[in-house]
């Protein structure tokens, strides 16, 4: 009704797309505004049938394009989503190259992606490094808190790390909460063990045979 449906067009819209009403509202609400931005809003109900990749291939490109700020007669609140991303700072650049790599983020509520972005802070992260860490690996946001960030910051805080110590090592290695518990903790052993713990961040990027032929 806000993008100006009546409810006829509703009922009709329904009528041909019955999961409508199974989207988020923000993904919903992303879709409309790609395709009001293009006047291609009277397909709503087909596009809505897109996966993501589709949808980003047919219609991504002109929207990422028009958040380039040569376009500043398209505002960045265009979903609330979009408009959370600039509140927290991210520039229109760092938006565009953030929905680039991760189109996904529009099916996650802005309360969830707030939730994490607030858990960042608490652990001693400044907004410049939570900007850093989510353009650089936007899935961050994605991650379960109870199942994924709060488990591998345990895993750090029982090998004696600090808070200030992780929110540095995720602000130098975003990757670091893309890793297994298990691995972590395992790779902290082998570093610990050798007297090397603090070459933690950068050992976490080496693969498997890298990892042994310097430290196994």
């Amino acid at each position: 009704l806000d993008r100006g449906f009546t409810k006829a067009d509703m009922a009709s819209l329904a009528a041909k797309n019955p999961q409508l009403f199974s989207y988020s509202a923000e993904r919903l609400t992303y879709r409309l505004g790609v395709l009001e931005a293009q006047g291609k809003m009277a397909i709503i109900a087909s596009a809505m049938d897109l996966n993501d990749a589709t949808f980003a291939a047919r219609w991504g490109n002109n929207t990422l394009s028009m958040l380039s700020p040569r376009r500043p007669d398209v505002e960045l609140s265009q979903t609330p989503t979009l408009n959370w991303l600039s509140s927290v700072g991210l520039s229109h650049l760092e938006v565009q190259k953030l929905v680039s790599k991760f189109p996904s983020i529009f099916n996650y509520a802005v309360e969830k992606l707030k939730t994490t972005a607030q858990w960042l802070a608490d652990i001693g992260m400044s907004e410049a490094q939570i900007v850093q860490a989510i353009v650089s690996v936007p899935n961050l946001l994605a991650y379960s808190l109870e199942n994924k960030l709060k488990p591998i910051a345990q895993t750090l805080l029982d090998r004696g790390f600090t808070k200030s110590d992780i929110a540095s090592m995720v602000a130098k290695r975003p990757q670091l909460f893309n890793y297994r518990p298990e691995r972590l903790a395992y790779r902290m052993g082998v570093l610990e063990t050798k007297g090397k713990l603090s070459r933690l961040t950068s050992a976490m990027g080496l693969n498997d045979a890298q990892f042994a032929a310097r430290y196994g």
